[in-house]
């Protein structure tokens, strides 16, 4: 009965699944976005606030290395390493260490105390998620069958060959994929199998990937614009939350515009010319 489940709980699947996803895509999006945000809300008001910029920079620092740790213990897990567990601890005891030291940095970076105040309650939902994503985590990692069995043969795994590695980790990006399909899936991709069968000739290519390049950078353009607040002295307020801005004023980010517009249309004209080159030889 014991051999039934362990061979029922040695592979990456059910909450462990959930962690991979978490550390690979949700958290590294998160704090990169953060990081953005951070440095595009601030950035106007660096020489007029002391310490503004300063305390930006340490903010964005410590975030990095958790981008990092997260990827690779994702990355760890999924392939099954010996250390993946080790990696993926470490990771979360420095998340709960950031998330409570985060609450120095006004500190550190000398910052009136008006503005300590205003980001006091910020700072300590980041401390309090930071200590419950921890104590769930840690805990699922530390007491959990589905990982003790899938890692405790970690020195057998490690000396598979690097076709039986690739095929683990397909059949591991297999469940993930089963486990993220929605209902209309299939038939997105019956959709997508006869656009790739569409003969289309150079002109044809360039007329569409510069249709669905225009399209992609004008929605990342007014997503990630700025709007601007002023009062009726015409000086630009803080935000619309100090209720005495009079009027305010779109900017759309015509550079990652222009910069989506470039990476977008290259890539997609350099498929479809792929794809339609291979259809030919056929």
């Amino acid at each position: 009965m014991e051999e039934i489940i362990n061979k029922k709980y040695n592979s990456v699947g059910g909450w462990l699944i959930l962690l991979c996803i978490t550390l690979i895509l949700l958290s590294p999006i998160a704090n990169i976005y953060s990081i953005y945000t951070l440095f595009n809300e601030t950035s106007t008001y660096f020489e007029q606030i002391k310490g503004l910029k300063t305390y930006v920079y340490i903010e964005s620092i410590s975030l990095i290395p958790l981008i990092v740790l997260s990827i690779w213990s994702s990355i760890s897990l999924l392939l099954i390493k010996p250390y993946a567990v080790k990696i993926t601890k470490i990771f979360f005891i420095i998340f709960l260490f950031r998330g409570i030291v985060q609450n120095l940095f006004p500190e550190i970076a000398g910052l009136d105390t008006f503005l300590k105040k205003e980001m006091a309650y910020g700072m300590s939902v980041n401390t309090a998620s930071a200590i419950l994503s921890f104590g769930i985590w840690f805990t699922y990692l530390s007491l959990s069958k589905r990982v003790k069995n899938t890692y405790s043969n970690s020195k057998q795994i490690e000396k598979l060959s690097i076709k039986q590695k690739y095929n683990n980790l397909k059949c591991k990006l297999q469940r993930v994929i089963n486990h993220l399909r929605i209902i209309y899936l299939n038939k997105i991709l019956i959709i997508i199998k006869k656009i790739q069968n569409i003969k289309l000739n150079s002109n044809e290519i360039i007329i569409i990937s510069i249709i669905v390049a225009t399209l992609i950078s004008i929605i990342i353009g007014y997503y990630f614009g700025e709007t601007y607040y002023f009062n009726w002295e015409g000086n630009r307020c803080q935000s619309s939350r100090s209720y005495n801005f009079s009027y305010k004023e779109f900017h759309f980010n015509y550079l990652l515009a222009i910069a989506s517009f470039i990476i977008f249309g290259g890539v997609l004209y350099l498929f479809l010319n792929r794809k339609c080159k291979k259809i030919n030889n056929n």
